[in-house]
Order: C-alpha cells, then structure tokens, then sequence
C-alpha cells in the first residue's frame, strides 16, 4: 500500500469509523486487520494508543462512537455479549450468532419486572443504534444478531472486565446451563 492509498484509507476511516476491506486487501498502516466470521469483506480499525481517551480519538480525527440512551444500549450490548459469546475462555471475536429472541429473553432476565412488549420497544432501538456504531451486527427484520468488529477491537484489559462481567450476567434461557 504506498501513502496515497493508506491516506485514502485514513481519510474514510475518519469519515466513517471502521473500514471495509477486500479478503485479499492488507490493512493500512496503523489499522488492525479483523476477518468477519462470514467470507467477505473484513474490517480495518484505527489501533488506538492503550489507555486513549475520547480527547486522543477527537486528535486523530476519527468519530467517537457515541450512543443515544447509553444505558440502555449498554445493556443490549451486554445481553448481546452474553447471547453471542459461548465462553469467556473462547476468543470474543468472531463470536457466534444469536438468535434475536434470546437476546430479548437475556434482556428480560436482566431487567427483571419488565414486560416482553417493553422488551422488545427497548431491544430493537438499541440494536440498531449498535449497529450504526459497529459493536454489534443486526439488520431490520433479521432474526441473528452478531458481534459488530468494534467488539474484535478490545484490548487484554477490557476482556478482563468483559469476563467479569459475562460470569456475573445470568445463563441465557434455553442454553442447559451453560452458553
């Protein structure tokens, strides 16, 4: 990749937050290669400084990813994690897919009192808004949600606390016990 391509390459990435490569495409300099679970496409993402903090993310230019009702996406996303990650012993990316009702259910078990119309209300909104972002893979009217590439960016420390918080998450309805 010579410099004008990887500006190119920069330039969309700070457009849009993730990059979108061919299988046979190399990442740019600076960007973490990330093959998908499906054959296609793979994601290049900007590999941030450890530690880097939205003021850093704001200096390279690159969209932060934020989030309309960040509680409640954090949730679903938590729910989600939960729903499509078998084991915190396994790598978290790819993941597997879940089917769009156990994320639900999850969200039900979380949100204990809730009834499964709210559910479905506050799960579908926040799944889009993930997906706009990247953390998670979900389109209108599918029944699979994935794990988006931003999640196949974490660092050591971050799947740490991930895998704190899965252990501490209740096992998914359906799963015999284990996920």
């Amino acid at each position: 990749m010579n410099g004008e391509d990887t500006a190119a390459a920069w330039a969309r990435a700070r457009a849009t937050g993730d990059l979108r490569l061919a299988p046979t495409d190399a990442a740019p300099p600076g960007m973490r290669r990330l093959v998908g679970p499906d054959p296609g496409p793979v994601w290049a993402l900007p590999e941030l400084p450890e530690g880097a903090s939205p003021r850093t993310v704001t200096d390279l230019g690159l969209p932060l990813s934020t989030l309309e009702r960040p509680t409640e996406s954090a949730q679903v996303l938590a729910c989600a994690l939960r729903c499509c990650w078998p084991s915190p012993q396994e790598p978290i990316w790819p993941g597997r897919p879940a089917r769009l009702d156990d994320v639900i259910s999850m969200y039900l078990q979380v949100n204990r009192g809730k009834t499964a119309d709210y559910a479905r209300r506050a799960v579908l909104p926040a799944l889009r808004r993930l997906d706009w972002t990247a953390w998670l893979q979900y389109r209108s009217g599918a029944e699979l949600v994935r794990l988006g590439p931003q999640v196949g960016a974490w660092n050591d420390f971050d799947l740490n606390t991930l895998r704190d918080l899965w252990r501490m998450m209740p096992v998914p309805e359906g799963s015999g016990g284990h996920a």
